[in-house]
Order: C-alpha cells, then sequence, then structure tokens
C-alpha cells in the first residue's frame, strides 16, 4: 500500500471510529449508543434478502414497525450510515405521508460524525427527534441531518427520515433538500412526459460535455431515432417520496424538484424552510440521561401545548457548537504533540549532558 493511500485510510479510520465518541462527548453527549435489534427482518430472512433489501415490501401499520415500551434512548441507530438510508420498500398511504411530513417534531438527542467523499471530508450533524401526539398507524421517531463541507459552504445538504421501529435498518425517507452537492440532476426528456418535466422545473440544456452525450445516446432507441434533448434540475432542488413507487425502486434517488423559493435563500434560510415544511420545533429540549422513548413522549405531549416555533437559529447555533468542540480538540491535540515532543527534546537534552559528564569523568580518572 502507497504512503498516500495509508494516510487516507487511516484518516478515514480516525474520522469513523472512536473519535465520533469523543466528538459527541465533548459536546455533552454522554449517553452509551448502543443496538437494541439490529434488523427489522428476522436474521434468516434479513440474509436471503440483503442483496436486494428494496424488494422486500412491509407494511407501515405492521407489529414489526412497532417501537418496543422499553426502548431507550441509548438504542437510538447512530453509526449506521450510508449514502441511500432506506433499504425496504414500505408501503404507506398519501395519508400516512402527510401525517409524517406534518405532525410536530421535537429534537431530543444530537449526533456528530464525519466521512471521506469525492469533494473531501463532509461533516454530518443528525437531530434525532420524537412527535409526542403523532397518531399510531405512522412512526414516532425522526432524524433530521444536515450534511455540510469545510472547504465549500455552498456545499450542504438537508435531509429528513422516519425511523421506523427504531431499528438501524428502519429508515423511511421523507425528504431531501441538496444545494451544490454534485453536478446538478440530467435528464433524457424522452425519460419523461413534458407534465413531469414542468412539474419538476426541469430546465433545458445545451449538451456539451461527454456526460451529456452519453445521456442522449442511451435514450436513444432506434438508430434512425432523433437525440433527445437533455434536461437538469438546477440547485436547490428537493427530493420527495411517492407512495406510489415501485417495488425494488431506490426512493431516494428519485427525480427532484427545483425549488425556486429556495434558489436565493442563505444556508439559514433554508435550514429554517426544512423545518417549517416538515413542523419540526426548533427549540432542542436535549436529555442528559437515559430514558425511555415513552417516557420522553409523554413529557414532550405536556410541554407541545407551549409555544412551538421553526426557527433556523438553533439548529446553526448546534452545528456551530460542533465546530467550535472541532477547533478545541484539534487545538488539545496539537498541544499534547507539543508536550511530547518537547519532553523528547528534554530527555535528549538530558541523555547528551549524561554521556558528557560520564566522558569527563572517565578522562580526568
Amino acid at each position: 500500500m502507497s504512503k498516500t493511500a495509508d494516510k487516507k485510510l487511516q484518516l478515514s479510520k480516525f474520522l469513523e471510529g472512536e473519535n465520533i465518541l469523543k466528538l459527541n462527548e465533548s459536546l455533552g453527549r454522554f449517553i452509551p449508543y448502543e443496538e437494541y435489534d439490529d434488523k427489522i427482518l428476522n436474521k434468516r430472512d434479513y440474509y436471503n434478502h440483503r442483496r436486494n433489501p428494496n424488494h422486500i415490501s412491509i407494511i407501515l401499520t405492521d407489529k414489526l414497525c412497532k417501537i418496543p415500551a422499553d426502548y431507550r434512548l441509548s438504542n437510538l441507530p447512530v453509526l449506521s450510515e450510508k449514502r441511500s438510508m432506506q433499504d425496504y420498500h414500505f408501503e404507506y398511504t398519501n395519508e400516512q405521508l402527510r401525517g409524517m411530513c406534518k405532525t410536530p417534531k421535537v429534537i431530543i438527542d444530537k449526533f456528530c460524525n464525519s466521512f471521506t467523499s469525492s469533494q473531501g471530508i463532509i461533516e454530518r450533524t443528525s437531530f434525532y427527534m420524537i412527535a409526542p401526539s403523532s397518531p399510531s398507524n405512522i412512526p414516532s421517531l425522526y432524524r433530521l441531518s444536515i450534511t455540510t463541507s469545510p472547504s465549500e459552504p455552498e456545499h450542504y445538504s438537508i435531509s429528513l427520515h422516519a425511523i421506523v421501529g427504531g431499528k438501524e435498518d428502519g429508515w423511511l425517507f421523507l425528504g431531501r433538500l441538496d444545494n451544490d452537492t454534485v453536478e446538478p440532476h440530467k435528464i433524457a426528456a424522452s425519460e419523461y412526459s413534458p407534465k413531469e418535466l414542468k412539474k419538476h422545473n426541469a430546465a433545458k440544456i445545451n449538451c456539451f460535455t461527454a456526460i451529456d452525450m452519453r445521456i442522449r445516446a442511451k435514450a436513444k432507441v432506434e438508430r434512425d431515432e432523433e437525440l433527445p434533448d437533455v434536461f437538469c434540475i438546477p440547485f436547490p432542488h428537493m427530493h420527495k417520496p411517492d407512495p406510489k413507487y415501485e417495488v425494488g425502486e431506490d426512493i431516494e434517488r428519485n427525480l427532484p424538484k427545483f425549488m425556486k423559493n429556495c434558489a436565493y435563500n442563505s444556508f439559514e434560510e433554508n435550514i429554517g424552510y426544512f423545518l417549517k415544511i416538515f413542523n419540526i420545533n426548533s427549540n432542542p429540549h436535549f436529555r442528559r440521561k437515559d430514558e425511555t422513548i415513552c417516557d420522553i413522549r409523554r413529557e414532550e405531549r405536556r410541554r407541545l401545548a407551549g409555544s412551538f416555533e421553526c426557527d433556523s437559529n438553533q439548529i446553526v447555533s448546534e452545528l456551530f457548537k460542533r465546530k467550535q468542540s472541532q477547533e478545541i480538540m484539534a487545538k488539545l491535540q496539537t498541544e499534547t504533540q507539543g508536550q511530547k515532543k518537547e519532553g523528547r527534546r528534554q530527555r535528549a537534552r538530558v541523555g547528551k549532558k549524561e554521556i558528557y559528564i560520564q566522558n569527563k569523568e572517565r578522562i580526568y580518572n
């Protein structure tokens, strides 16, 4: 393995390993996160279908999708992370989807981690939420995640998932707002109807790049057929689920919609917009000890009668706290390394002095 590859591997381990827990401890999160139950399906069924879990249909009101009475804050799935979180094909209605989006949600916990991508290091802050008054036919646990790039302020993504049954594979996708995360979403006009293109605010583009040419060539069916036009969905755009999606479809990579009303917003304003459309209270009620979700839900239901704000200031403040913690950790690490170097220098100086004295004694004796 080359030195560069080895360095990248060590960096990856540093970011994704024990340092995640250290960072959360520095933020005052001393809850011992554990796994409650690995999978929604039993082990045998899971391993039989793990290559194509999105081919497995699960009804959202199934008994497997309920949170157990003894489920605690420490059982929240925090370490499972991948590009598309939703594994299974969850079956739900338009009414249930509307309920999941609109039920009031309160932030009760936070978890931070980092990962490497083609754009460099990406930082993710996840806020775990309870829906105190959610009806029994929809989940009561949710996660709001905000990913940012330290080197590119315009590169960010805001997403929301329900956590079905509180399980590590129980992610149910509800929405993601992307801004300048990758190249704009490009599609061939022949793949969608004019009505769909208009609905998603798609914009026609001139084909210059190799990617554009490949999109056109792939969409062309017959030899004498004309090459189709290429459209793109500009940033910022929103990916949202559709209850009528097909079995096997990756719902998190569906056609997004260009958000005209978010186009000239700041990062803080788009967080505020996201909080508002998904009815998320911006005043976190963080716990400092481990509790059952049932008790937390009961307590938050009593609080819900009070003020309910969807302002971005508190959330952005929590993101800023993470940066402060990282700076403190980096400073401490630098100081520790400096102390170690100074200690080595002192030991080296003492060693040379002792050798000099010994030599002098040998000469004069």
